[in-house]
């Protein structure tokens, strides 16, 4: 049968594509359309039960997986946070830290003592902290004109290492290290005054040399 409007044969005639959005409306509106009979006659507090239940209902049909799939971006602030863990602990904080610390008093050198005499403990340390209390030891208190002492210190959460040697004079020395053992600051102070920390690590040890 001929289309009394265009000519053409309704058979021949190609049929309208429908797009899957209108598809989607439509199924979207019938379900608009379903959930409202379902609230039909509910009062308030029932339509609120309700819909808790549907929105549990939804989440509990969400892919397993999905959570797996989904990643978090913290941004920027990650790698700062990760960046400033990993430094430990600089020199100028452990000069901060230990300013005070006058070391011409002998509580404060046997203050969280390590037992130099025990091998498992000297084993334990880094060999940079073995070094230091060695030099001193050998030009100093193996010659009976000082007395050296390790310890271990808490600092920001962090260990601190430190060798302390009181001579029989006026005159200490101090050395800090972190818990790796790298060099975080030494210097020589006289009796209680403040500390005169080394522009280069190890600079004070010229100081402590027994010919």
């Amino acid at each position: 049968m001929a289309n009394r409007i265009s000519g053409i044969s309704s058979l021949n005639r190609l049929r309208p594509v429908e797009s899957k959005e209108t598809h989607q409306v439509a199924k979207s509106d019938g379900q608009r359309s379903v959930n409202q009979d379902v609230y039909d006659g509910m009062s308030g507090a029932e339509r609120a039960e309700m819909q808790r239940f549907m929105t549990l209902k939804a989440r509990s049909e969400q892919p397993k997986d999905q959570a797996v799939r989904t990643v978090r971006n913290l941004g920027p602030a990650t790698s700062l946070m990760i960046d400033d863990e990993s430094r430990g602990i600089s020199a100028e904080r452990a000069k901060e830290a230990f300013a005070d610390f006058d070391l011409s008093h002998y509580e404060n050198a046997r203050l969280n003592e390590l037992d130099e005499r025990d091998p498992a403990v000297m084993r334990s340390l880094p060999q940079s902290v073995r070094d230091s209390y060695q030099h001193y030891y050998d030009h100093a208190e193996a010659n009976d004109w000082a007395s050296v002492y390790i310890s271990q210190h808490p600092v920001d959460g962090e260990s601190v290492y430190m060798v302390a040697t009181r001579t029989d004079g006026s005159d200490n020395y101090m050395e800090l290290f972190d818990a790796s053992g790298t060099a975080l600051a030494s210097g020589r102070a006289i009796e209680n005054e403040p500390r005169d920390w080394d522009t280069t690590f190890g600079d004070c040890r010229s100081g402590v040399i027994y010919d």
